[in-house]
């Protein structure tokens, strides 16, 4: 994997766990979100999955099979910014 891929993935690792966290803040909160715990929460969740996420993704890209491997990178991501703000909020 060239760097430039590792940067569009880290960028992706980014967008989607905060897009995750959006969506289920947006369907569940009810009131104000302290942010503060919120940003460690995904922090830890972006942490916690990348690496096993990033190793499918390299997985997929040596099968040629780029736009899997982008597919379920951010799937992976988008669902650890959604668990972390559930885990948070609740």
């Amino acid at each position: 994997m060239s760097e430039a891929q590792l940067d569009e993935f880290v960028d992706m690792a980014c967008r989607q766990v905060m897009f995750g966290a959006a969506e289920y803040i947006k369907q569940y909160a009810k009131g104000t979100v302290i942010t503060d715990g919120l940003m460690t929460a995904l922090k830890d969740a972006t942490k916690a999955v990348f690496d096993s996420a990033m190793a499918d993704a390299k997985a997929a890209i040596e099968c040629n099979m780029a736009a899997y491997a982008s597919t379920t990178f951010s799937a992976s991501m988008r669902l650890a910014g959604y668990q972390a703000a559930e885990a948070h909020l609740c």
